[in-house]
């Protein structure tokens, strides 16, 4: 019976700390040198590496479209995972780079959910592009601002790749270089991210 309140009081633990972030305002990220938009914000990222958050926040995936006024169109799906039943969020976003800031971003965003039952979610997310060689591998600092009022800002570090089955061998210095290390992060290889249906 110990053993079994232990247990439980450690998860409870975990998920608190997994969740709550306690922080009251998102805090300052420096940006890579030299960020390219344009190459960044084409194609696929997929989330392979997360600080924080549950098992599944690794089951993210990413398309960029940049359009000729400069703003930016995102569309993320994310899979979760809940009392046996599977679901997924559908975020649709759109942004624009910080005036005078490369490699930072503001976006609004609008979250659906697919399989469950439950309102439309709005937020705000700042992104800072911490490195990135554009075509493999990218570390990224998001922070989310909820528009409900109840809700705790939330914030991350991401390593992202746009092949998800592959792991650059930079990432480890690039990481350690800001005071991180991989094996504090989450990692997808540890959780079945399952894919949405397309059709």
């Amino acid at each position: 019976m110990k053993r079994i309140i232990g247990l439980t009081f450690f998860a409870i633990l975990t998920y608190v700390h997994a969740y709550s972030a306690g922080i009251k305002e998102c805090p300052k990220k420096e940006a890579m040198a030299n960020f390219d938009s344009t190459k960044y914000f084409t194609g696929t990222w997929y989330v392979t590496h997360a600080k924080n958050g549950s098992e599944s926040t690794v089951c993210r995936e990413f398309n960029y479209k940049s359009q000729n006024d400069g703003t930016l169109e995102v569309n993320a799906t994310r899979y979760k995972k809940k009392d046996s039943n599977d679901y997924f969020y559908l975020d649709k976003c759109k942004g624009s780079e910080k005036s005078g800031e490369k490699g930072k971003f503001s976006l609004e965003c609008t979250r659906e959910y697919e399989g469950l039952k439950k309102p439309n979610k709005m937020f705000h997310v700042e992104r800072t592009v911490i490195q990135t060689d554009y075509d493999n591998y990218a570390v990224v600092y998001r922070c989310v601002t909820p528009k409900d009022a109840n809700s705790q800002l939330k914030d991350d570090i991401w390593v992202l790749h746009r092949d998800k089955d592959k792991e650059d061998s930079r990432i480890s210095s690039v990481l350690e270089a800001n005071g991180w290390s991989l094996t504090d992060f989450r990692s997808r290889k540890n959780f079945e991210c399952k894919e949405r249906s397309k059709s």
